[in-house]
């Protein structure tokens, strides 16, 4: 709330031009918490917040088409880059199987989710498609890499007791690391057979959980983007995708990468390539050359 109404305040001394450009970075286009009752001032505070900067600057394609719509000056789309430093030197020393072996998962199918759970992650579908791949004899063993919660939004405690009732009721006992530095997550990553991130919103460029996965070259299973939302990711080839909140379909995709241990490895590859358009160098580089732009046609 008070992040919101600073915004508010903010744009009451935009009107008059000030002495250096106003460049906005949206991380999404989500609208803010005002108050109750708020109705049209969510969105009017975002879209007046764009309007009044010299440049603007979105993560994905949904939030550049959305912002397309009003004139701008300055538009700019920019990819996020994974909040989690990739690990220098990939398993430092430590082997994959000594991994599986302290998990207990010498002989599993890893399956592993990365990042805090709340509802739109689909940790449901993921343990109700464990549970259909189990009956039809893949050993899943369902790594979960990361703290449970964060602490932006106290509904995800709730839903993570909802995860635990629901594993329960289906006999499935995940494994859950909580905090993993750097090094935990090279390991982690490495131990997995598969990555699963089953978005019930879609993959997109501004979870960073799916750019880390990218980023330690994993195979990964995820939704489909809306829209074109992920162009350069090839189904098949960089990525998997499954429907949204079906688990019948990422089960299908589990028990498929089960047998093909070469399609894993054409996922991992494709990964690691797609990886590179996130490195915070380039991404610096590519704000660095828009601040440069709207000072330049600033006068």
């Amino acid at each position: 709330q008070t992040a919101a109404f600073n915004m508010s305040g903010l744009l009451h001394f935009l009107p008059s031009r000030l002495k250096t450009p106003f460049v906005t970075t949206f991380h999404d286009l989500r609208f803010p918490y005002l108050f109750p009752k708020a109705g049209f001032l969510r969105p009017w505070i975002v879209r007046e917040l764009a309007r009044r900067s010299d440049g603007v600057i979105v993560t994905d394609r949904g939030d550049e088409r959305e912002l397309q719509k009003i004139a701008l000056t300055h538009l700019a789309r920019i990819p996020l880059g994974s909040t989690v430093k990739i690990a220098a030197g990939g398993m430092s020393g430590v082997s994959r199987a000594d991994v599986r072996r302290r998990l207990g998962a010498e002989d599993a199918f890893v399956m592993a989710h990365f990042g805090f759970v709340n509802a739109v992650k689909g940790v449901d579908t993921l343990l109700r498609a464990a549970k259909i791949a189990r009956e039809n004899g893949v050993p899943v063993f369902i790594l979960m890499i990361g703290e449970r919660v964060g602490a932006s939004d106290p509904t995800n405690t709730a839903y993570a007791q909802t995860i635990d009732a629901l594993a329960a009721e289906l006999g499935i006992t995940p494994h859950w690391t909580g905090f993993a530095d750097e090094n935990a997550l090279a390991e982690y990553f490495a131990a997995a057979d598969v990555v699963a991130l089953p978005f019930k919103d879609g993959a997109s460029l501004r979870r960073t959980s799916l750019q880390a996965a990218l980023g330690y070259g994993c195979a990964i299973i995820t939704t489909h983007p809306t829209d074109d939302e992920l162009p350069e990711f090839s189904n098949g080839e960089s990525l998997l995708y499954v429907p949204a909140d079906d688990s019948n379909a990422l089960s299908d995709a589990i028990q498929r990468l089960h047998k093909n241990p070469d399609l894993r490895e054409k996922l991992r590859e494709g990964a690691k390539s797609a990886a590179q358009q996130f490195r915070w160098e380039d991404i610096a580089a590519r704000i660095l050359v828009f601040y440069e732009h709207v000072i330049a046609s600033y006068a």
